[in-house]
């Protein structure tokens, strides 16, 4: 086996214990005998090195559901995540994704961790807030093709994008109060629940940022989102009067017409 990409998918499979006997002893005749270590030590060498590295990149993401599970508990989830989810990308920075629907899971299982029914949410506001800062730069918005887009009949087939660093988080719990506090180092207390979250996660400058919307405006934002066309905007009741706005302001970078 020479083929590069076939050799570094066979030492992934083997770093995350995943490759068939066939697979690892394959690979294991590939590594460079010597020393007193054999190849399956010389590899178990790398795959404790790369999931620590994981461990730590969701430390990093996940600070405050860390904080508030404690350290054991927290690594012992996060271990429980290495263990069904391999990374499939080389950039760290992109691991992690699917950590709040594993809290999800073990909220519902566990009754240790019962009394935390926000952590879901939480941890996706976490992600957001992580994601948005690596998200790509957007090209300007064309205002001149939408102009001749929106003057004639295919107005209706118009779907808007929002722009590549803005995400959007509907919570039944006040989670970015949550959130903020844990951040700040203030007293935590008693949050009041309140009709919970809509929140927009964006990218301001470099900086990312969260706030709270109105329910309008969000649902016109899940709206564009879910690849709504600006005929199904109008149909649906939503308060378009925001779109100039969310243009300007970057929220919206970008729009297609359908083609028959």
């Amino acid at each position: 086996m020479t083929d590069l990409p076939d050799l570094q998918r066979l030492f992934a499979a083997c770093l995350d214990g995943v490759a068939d006997t066939g697979q690892a002893t394959a690979f294991y005749g590939l590594v460079a005998a010597g020393g007193e270590l054999t190849a399956e030590a010389r590899v178990a060498v790398y795959r404790g090195s790369s999931r620590e590295a994981r461990l730590n990149t969701l430390e990093v993401v996940y600070p405050v559901c860390r904080l508030i599970l404690g350290e054991r508990c927290f690594r012992g989830l996060a271990s429980a995540y290495l263990d069904e989810t391999p990374s499939m990308r080389g950039d760290l920075n992109l691991y992690g994704d699917a950590f709040p629907a594993l809290l999800q899971r073990q909220v519902q299982a566990l009754d240790a961790l019962a009394g935390y029914p926000y952590l879901p949410d939480l941890a996706r506001l976490e992600w957001h807030w992580h994601a948005v800062y690596y998200a790509p730069a957007d090209p300007p918005f064309d205002i001149h093709a939408f102009a001749r887009a929106s003057a004639g009949e295919g107005a209706r087939t118009i779907r808007f994008r929002l722009a590549s660093d803005l995400r959007l988080l509907a919570s039944g719990y006040p989670v970015y109060e949550i959130w903020r506090r844990h951040r700040e180092g203030e007293g935590t207390g008693s949050v009041p629940l309140g009709e919970g979250d809509r929140l927009v996660i964006r990218r301001d400058g470099y900086a990312p940022l969260a706030e709270t919307v109105a329910s309008g405006l969000f649902d016109l934002l899940a709206a564009i989102a879910g690849d709504h066309s600006l005929g199904e905007l109008a149909d649906g009741g939503l308060d378009l009067e925001p779109l100039p706005g969310l243009i300007a302001s970057g929220w919206i970078a970008g729009f297609a017409v359908a083609r028959d």
